[in-house]
């Protein structure tokens, strides 16, 4: 199994490379989910892709956040500067910059982010349509579920073995977002989850102990994980190089010095929660101690990170003899090269032993000396300076030859355009989703679609023409979820809400009619013309993006807003409450530091927190024309009041109190 290293600036890079791990992955100059690390410029991507290459180590650049139109000739300019780069794979969350990058630079290989949200075989499958080599599988995932993902994934499946854990599904939390304007999925995440969100008797309820599956490498290993996958683009070198020393430890199957890596940096220790389903302890904050204890434990971590872990084995051959040059030959078995020196001079004969000694002082060079053959006659000497640069030219040639070697060529191609014309009615549907079958009943005559739970849907008396399934958010049990899809196809409910790539998957093996939801975080038109080559009807824009965004996005497909209700902050697997929901009641919302109260709505397997204020625009009906359907999300609205929700987005309505107008009006970075 590879391990796989975070770099946040070339120091990073150093540090990981020296303690031993087979690859790196850090961000660019741009489009990077860790945009307030140092990262790197293009130079500096050129200078650590060739340090990188000398030592065998694979580097992935990480272009993993949504992309606006606005960006898109920003974006075409950026992946053509990567592609003659030439790095071993690039990171993407936006299926839009997928679909550029295939068109671009077609031999490129692409690893699809832990942001697509895929938990699930069936969002396995559609990476693997879509031409990812390689999916970073959500931290969500317990064992049996990575069972059943690398049991049929055909693709590579990376999974998160060490670091910080998001307390959402990463890819559906707009927490930063709403209050701020900070997006995660834009890469500034201001990590508001850290602060103190108290509910059910418990403080800090959101903030998660870092993950540790050190003791899981080998299950991880017989189930065939390709790569394990270290998080820390933010965390200082050292943090790295700890690190990558103890997943080694694991994979060689000696102790890891777990001292060590909570010293190193820890919340209260760590965390195996999601993979052996227990959620009961996860909770942790770093306080005094632990920062203390990483200050004590840096110069030892520094001390290490002076030497390289030696990579690559190397023949040496040397000779030395009368009124010749001398020569030494480097071979690391795939390259070799010779270099020529100076003429010996007669005098003190230098012993072999002295030669050797020269010869193996291969400093921070990726080589070390396997083999050593010298043939020098007697009666001859030559300066060791002359001797040692011999050696560095050695080195310095066959290095460049590694790195030749090492160097994709990605031929690039012409630039993908921008969908363009708009797909627009008259007036926008109505899409009402419902969370009881009261406010579903009440609506049915106003609504134009309504959006109910598959329970809901099989309880009957609805309209079945205006029906749109939501399956769960986090998909805990395909087979279940189809077999419950198939029975309402076969009542006549065929529309299916799509809220990640496996419902996609899902969807069309059953041959059902299907529509996009927030969760597909649509932000660009090339984006929209990738759900339409798989199916979809219409979709939904990313609740992030400014209302004339969402309108301008081009393609053949409508595309709608969330215009009402108390939007979906966080997808969380975890009941922040500590509770074993199951279908039950959290109790109550989640209070922040200014006293606003967040509601956590239970869904069995998963819960949602949702904002503190309603959003409304159905003082602004001229504003939301040209949309293609507008999505008015039902919350503990009672069925009058979900009637007159829905009529006032028809006629107009003034606010209520305590609304806001969400991203629609002001946006994120």
């Amino acid at each position: 199994m590879e391990i796989l290293a975070p770099c946040g600036s070339p120091e990073h890079v150093r540090a990981a490379v020296f303690a031993g791990a087979d690859a790196i992955y850090l961000g660019g100059p741009g489009f990077s989910a860790r945009r307030n690390a140092v990262n790197f410029t293009l130079q500096d991507l050129r200078e650590a892709l060739d340090f990188c290459r000398g030592f065998g180590v694979r580097l992935y650049v990480a272009v993993n956040i949504l992309t606006a139109d606005g960006e898109w000739d920003e974006m075409c300019a950026y992946v053509k500067a990567l592609a003659d780069l030439g790095p071993d794979a690039l990171i993407v969350q936006d299926v839009g910059v997928a679909k550029l990058c295939h068109h671009m630079a077609h031999d490129m290989p692409l690893h699809a982010s832990t942001q697509l949200s895929v938990h699930s075989p069936d969002g396995v499958a559609f990476c693997r349509e879509m031409g990812f080599e390689r999916v970073v599988i959500a931290r969500e995932c317990d064992r049996n579920m990575l069972e059943k993902i690398t049991a049929g994934a055909g693709i590579g499946i990376e999974v998160f073995v060490h670091g910080a854990l998001c307390v959402s599904l990463s890819g559906q939390c707009a927490l930063s977002a709403a209050i701020g304007g900070r997006s995660g999925n834009r890469g500034l995440c201001a990590q508001p989850c850290r602060m103190d969100f108290g509910g059910g008797g418990r403080s800090f309820a959101l903030s998660l102990k870092d993950l540790s599956l050190m003791d899981d490498v080998p299950a991880l290993q017989a189930m065939g994980v390709c790569s394990l996958k270290i998080e820390g683009r933010m965390k200082r070198p050292e943090y790295v190089a700890a690190a990558v020393h103890a997943c080694r430890a694991a994979r060689e199957g000696r102790e890891v010095d777990e001292a060590e890596l909570r010293a190193v940096f820890s919340r209260e220790g760590f965390t195996r929660g999601y993979f052996i389903g227990n959620h009961a302890d996860m909770g942790g904050v770093r306080g005094r101690q632990e920062v203390a204890d990483t200050a004590a434990i840096l110069p030892q971590l520094a001390e290490r990170m002076r030497a390289p872990t030696k990579r690559v084995p190397v023949e040496v051959a040397f000779a030395m003899a009368a009124g010749e040059e001398c020569s030494l030959t480097l071979s690391d078995g795939q390259d070799a090269v010779t270099v020529q020196g100076d003429v010996p001079v007669a005098g003190r004969a230098m012993e072999v032993a002295e030669i050797e000694r020269l010869l193996r002082r291969m400093g921070s060079t990726p080589f070390e000396v396997a083999g050593m053959a010298v043939d020098a006659a007697p009666g001859l000497q030559l300066p060791a300076s002359r001797i040692n640069a011999l050696r560095r030219e050695g080195c310095e040639a066959l290095l460049a030859k590694g790195v030749a070697r090492r160097t994709p060529d990605y031929p690039c191609g012409e630039a993908l355009p921008l969908p363009m014309g708009r797909v627009q009615g008259p007036e926008p549907r109505l899409r009402v989703h419902c969370r009881t079958l009261e406010q579903a009943r009440a609506v049915a005559g106003v609504a134009d679609e309504i959006v109910v739970a598959p329970d809901i849907a099989r309880a009957g008396g609805l309209p079945v023409e205006k029906v749109i399934v939501a399956p769960p958010r986090f998909v805990a049990d395909e087979a279940k979820l189809k077999d419950e899809l198939q029975a309402l196809a076969g009542e006549g409910i065929n529309r299916l809400l799509c809220r990640n790539p496996a419902h996609v998957v899902a969807g069309r093996s059953l041959g059902l009619d299907l529509h996009g939801g927030l969760g597909l975080n649509l932000f660009n038109g090339v984006a929209a013309g990738v759900w339409q080559d798989f199916g979809l009807r219409d979709l939904t824009a990313s609740m992030e993006l400014r209302l004339a965004q969402a309108k301008a996005i081009g393609g053949g497909l409508p595309v709608g807003v969330a215009a009402y209700g108390r939007l979906p902050l966080m997808l969380l697997v975890r009941c922040p409450f500590g509770c074993a929901c199951h279908g039950g009641k959290c109790p109550g919302a989640l209070t922040d530091r200014t006293n606003r109260r967040f509601p956590v709505r239970c869904h069995g397997d998963h819960c949602e927190m949702v904002n503190a204020d309603v959003l409304w625009m159905a003082d602004r009906l001229e504003q939301l024309r040209g949309v293609g359907f507008l999505s008015l999300l039902l919350d503990d609205e009672g069925p009058e009041r979900a009637v007159e929700v829905v009529r006032a987005y028809r006629e107009g309505g003034p606010p209520p109190q305590g609304h806001t107008r969400g991203l629609l009006v002001r946006g994120v970075q």
